[in-house]
């Protein structure tokens, strides 16, 4: 510390403190956990499901109450492990997420200190050394022969020299050098923040989500087609029309992938 001007101090931990419950943590997007039943909810969300089991519905109607418990066993039996499997997914990434924490050295207390970048809050003095991630936007207020890497922000292929006075914007790279940065703007506050959220906000289908949600809507409407036509058929040759229903149902499910992505 010392080739740091006198001055440089930097928060005390109790004024971190208070702007970390002021401003938020220094996060450009806030985790959002999926509940259980939410994860249980989605498994159910698929035509071909909701098919199934008014299938089942229309059976226990009809006294086939064997037939309405085999149907149901099996939707709750696939959608369980789908539960299960898909649960397992996502804590398994938490679990990595929370392993994977990007830390940055602050001036506080007029001492150097190692934190979270999480942690970080305005008007803190960050210490930017080559290979380190700039953690929030600010002014660059102390360097030497800083090079930063802005292609994310920029798309300016090669490193920048930073000069004394010069912003620094979050999430690009100190390629060489030194640098003692005042931040400014944390969070969603941060340019980078504010293009995330642009690009979420305007996030579209893919071309194989596409793809796949319009072959769906083509064996939906073919099952459709083909249990009206069937019970048009049954229904004339008078097989009665709940029982036609039942079989026009059961042919349907039985031509549609039932594990299609919904």
């Amino acid at each position: 510390m010392g080739d740091l001007p006198f001055d440089i101090s930097g928060l005390s931990s109790e004024e971190a403190r208070k702007r970390l419950k002021k401003y938020g943590y220094n996060r450009v997007k806030e985790r959002s956990r999926l509940a259980d039943w939410e994860i249980l909810l989605n498994q159910f969300k698929n035509p071909y499901t909701i098919l199934l089991l008014f299938t089942a519905m229309l059976s226990t109607f009809l006294g086939e109450k064997t037939d309405a418990l085999i149907i149901v066993g099996i939707v709750l039996t696939g959608g369980l492990l789908d539960f299960w499997q898909e649960r397992q997914a996502h804590r398994a990434v938490e679990k990595l997420l929370s392993m994977v924490k990007v830390r940055s050295s602050v001036i506080r207390d007029s001492k150097e200190m190692e934190i979270s970048a999480e942690e970080i809050v305005p008007e803190d003095i960050v210490i930017l050394r080559a290979g380190d991630m700039v953690p929030a936007e600010g002014v660059l207020i102390k360097e030497k022969d800083l090079f930063v890497n802005e292609a994310l922000m920029t798309g300016e292929a090669y490193p920048v020299e930073k000069k004394v006075g010069d912003y620094l914007y979050m999430a690009t790279h100190v390629v060489s050098g030194f640098g003692i940065m005042k931040v400014l703007r944390t969070g969603k506050d941060t340019e980078y923040g504010k293009m995330v959220e642009k690009l979420k906000l305007g996030k579209g289908e893919t071309d194989f989500e596409r793809g796949l949600r319009h072959f769906g809507y083509v064996l939906l409407e073919t099952a459709t087609i083909l249990i009206l036509l069937v019970l048009t058929i049954n229904a004339y040759y008078g097989r009665g029309v709940i029982n036609s229903l039942l079989f026009a149902l059961s042919l349907g499910i039985g031509i549609t992938p039932v594990l299609l992505p919904a």
